[in-house]
Order: C-alpha cells, then sequence, then structure tokens
C-alpha cells in the first residue's frame, strides 16, 4: 500500500483511495446512514407516543364502561 494513494477524510479521519468519486460515495454513503438514523429516531418517538396515547384512551374506554355497569 503507497501512501500516495490514500488519504484522510476530514470528516472522520478514515483511510480513503484518493479517487474523487470513491471519496463523493462514501461521503454519501455516511450522509445517507445518519439521515436513515434520524428517522428511525423520529419514528421510535412518534411511537412511543401513539403508545401512550392508545394507553389514555384505554383508560377512558375502560372508565365509560364502569360507569356504565
Amino acid at each position: 500500500m503507497y501512501i500516495d494513494n490514500y488519504k484522510r477524510d476530514k470528516t472522520n479521519s478514515a483511510i480513503l483511495a484518493v479517487n474523487t468519486e470513491n471519496i463523493n460515495n462514501h461521503r454519501n454513503t455516511l450522509r445517507q446512514k445518519k439521515q436513515l438514523k434520524e428517522h428511525l429516531k423520529n419514528q421510535e418517538f412518534e411511537i412511543s407516543q401513539l403508545k401512550k396515547e392508545v394507553l389514555e384512551l384505554k383508560g377512558i374506554l375502560s372508565n365509560l364502561i364502569k360507569q356504565k355497569y
């Protein structure tokens, strides 16, 4: 491995090939992974909020049923 053929990525200090296309592909991949993590985190939050709402509705319905009987 020749040092002339490799270079460090400024954003994460990873060793990459000097080929511009490879560097751009690598950065795009990192960006996509970050976006996917953010999307999954947002979905996880939304799911937890929906679970809370369902539990609240369950409590309301059980109280209404108890009042009828």
